[in-house]
């Protein structure tokens, strides 16, 4: 069964970027949903794949436990045995859009993007250099 799907999660876990056999680059990871809140608090965990130049873009960009994001994608459920005769399930994800959510990825200031800092994480500040003085006081305008 598949069905499109809109969540909003934080990644748990990301692989490195791979290529199928026919040198398709795709980048997976596992995020968890929360709903609810206090002791009503329900997670629910995805397995999500994404495709093509979209995953070459992201590669190195997500952070386990740090990158929130919103994607939109199909949904797919596996069945399965388990080795105690029950059955269990996998809900995978295959993403046609992804995007940050949140703190907008950073940029340090050496043109590379990175995954939002985490709360109360200050980004490092160069020093700046004082202006040299002009030398002569004359020419201020006041």
């Amino acid at each position: 069964m598949q069905a499109i799907v809109h969540c909003l999660g934080k990644i748990k876990s990301v692989s490195d970027l791979r290529y199928s056999q026919s040198g398709n680059p795709y980048l997976s990871f596992t995020f968890v949903q929360t709903s609810g809140y206090g002791e009503n608090v329900h997670f629910d965990w995805y397995r999500a794949t994404i495709f093509g130049k979209q995953a070459e873009g992201l590669a190195g960009k997500l952070v386990a436990g740090e990158t929130r994001f919103y994607i939109v994608g199909k949904q797919r459920v596996e069945l399965y045995d388990r080795e105690d005769g029950t059955t269990g399930y996998t809900v995978e994800v295959s993403v046609n859009h992804f995007e940050f959510a949140g703190e907008k990825p950073h940029d340090d200031g050496d043109g590379e993007r990175k995954p939002a800092r985490p709360q109360g994480q200050q980004a490092k500040r160069q020093p700046q250099k004082p202006k040299e003085d002009a030398g002569d006081d004359d020419d201020v305008g006041f």
